[in-house]
């Protein structure tokens, strides 16, 4: 069930809003030039997801956080993520 290309991942029940277990997370390590613009998209695709609003880009430097590169998580993904629908591009 890949959008495009040849890999995708599902996170499906990741523990209903627990805290210690409700979280799917992604990472990849991207190696980068500085002062570079960049633009990382993801492909959405939802059925029946409870909270659209936990959905999140977070980009951390390469000491693992400091300084931290990106968070999107006080503005979402720049259009809202519906509970249901099709593939969708977001990009930051």
């Amino acid at each position: 069930m890949t959008h495009g290309g040849h890999a995708s991942v599902r996170i499906q029940n990741t523990g209903q809003g627990d805290p210690e277990n409700g979280h799917g997370r992604l990472y990849q390590e991207v190696r980068v030039i500085p002062f570079r613009a960049y633009e990382f998209s993801v492909w959405i695709k939802t059925r029946d997801l409870t909270d659209t609003g936990t959905v999140k880009f977070y980009f951390e430097g390469a000491d693992g956080g400091q300084p931290l590169v990106y968070d999107n998580r006080e503005q979402g993904l720049g259009a809202p993520i519906a509970a249901t629908q099709d593939w969708t591009r977001y990009s930051v």
